[in-house]
């Protein structure tokens, strides 16, 4: 009988995340020697017609990676950390391809963290708005809704009850302002999140805190941000509440340091912190 016949469900399915975590690892280190295996022509010399069939054939590498690690070689020529992170299997090079697009000799070795760092989600949220804050560097205008007058934005937009719509209209056609209303009304509105804020982080100051964000600030974070995450741009649920200054640093949770976060943004958030503290230590 097969050994693997005696062993339970369970036991199995451990063995093949063993397996195949062990698998992907030494492929990834694999692919790291292709550059070397190619510059030495290595595949001529042990009998191969090409190094796609040398990678094949001993370990399965298709053209597109191959294709694509001998790209990145050759950009990360003046990015050392990025280079050693490809050619010693740091990292794998579906992740390194996410972040060259974006890679300079100035950020590469910050880069070189993250992608060790980030999920692959969370490192393509991370170009995507470092394209997106480029782009606004350099001008280029970015697809915002523009919140000017009622009239020119369709009911739709705004998602507006039928109820809410009988009653702007009703104001309107009195001959009020339902602009300054509106805007009154939003005021109104940042003026009491202002003062539950500046409430809660003097009691934060005061009282002994625990770990766990009481669910009066779950409320004001809430109000304050919808369901979204805080960062511009992103439509993605938020997730988590964000310490902006470490919890462990201020031992409290002060509701101006809290940012509701999605997943995605949350990991980038913990990885730049990482690499800052990091960072920190060699001086």
């Amino acid at each position: 009988m097969n050994i693997t016949e005696k062993i339970t469900d369970e036991k199995l399915y451990e063995l093949c995340k063993l397996y195949g975590e062990r698998a992907r690892f030494w492929r990834q280190k694999f692919i790291g020697l292709l550059p070397e295996v190619n510059r030495r022509r290595l595949f001529e010399k042990k009998g191969f017609q090409t190094i796609l069939e040398f990678a094949a054939k001993l370990a399965g590498v298709g053209e597109k990676q191959l294709d694509m690690v001998l790209n990145l070689e050759k950009r990360f020529q003046d990015k050392p950390d990025l280079h050693k992170a490809l050619v010693n299997g740091e990292v794998s090079v579906n992740k390194l391809a996410r972040v060259v697009s974006i890679s300079t000799p100035e950020n590469q070795s910050f880069l070189a963290e993250q992608v060790k760092i980030l999920p692959q989600k969370a490192l393509e949220t991370f170009v995507r708005d470092e394209k997106s804050l480029r782009a606004q560097e350099l001008g280029e205008q970015l697809p915002v809704l523009q919140l000017g007058d009622l009239d020119t934005i369709s009911e739709s937009e705004l998602g507006l009850s039928q109820e809410v719509k009988e009653k702007l209209h009703e104001l309107k056609n009195k001959g009020i302002d339902i602009n300054q209303l509106i805007l009154m009304a939003i005021q109104k509105r940042e003026q009491e999140i202002a003062e539950e804020k500046e409430k809660i982080a003097f009691e934060q100051i005061s009282e002994e805190t625990s770990r766990y964000i009481s669910r009066k600030i779950e409320k004001l974070i809430d109000t304050e941000f919808g369901d979204k995450c805080a960062v511009p741009n992103c439509q993605k649920k938020s997730e988590q509440i964000h310490h902006t200054l470490p919890f462990a640093m201020l031992k409290n949770h002060n509701p101006y340091f809290l940012k509701p976060l999605c997943k995605e943004h949350h990991a980038i958030a913990h990885g730049i912190n990482l690499a800052y503290s990091r960072h920190a230590r060699h001086f």
